[in-house]
């Protein structure tokens, strides 16, 4: 069960990271 939700958090942490890389370089 564990797993599951550091699997969860490091995924959601990763996808914000690129959202906000994203907003910030609109050309990349």
């Amino acid at each position: 069960m564990d797993r599951v939700y550091v699997v969860s958090i490091i995924g959601g942490l990763f996808g914000g990271l690129v959202t906000i890389l994203r907003l910030i370089v609109p050309i990349a």
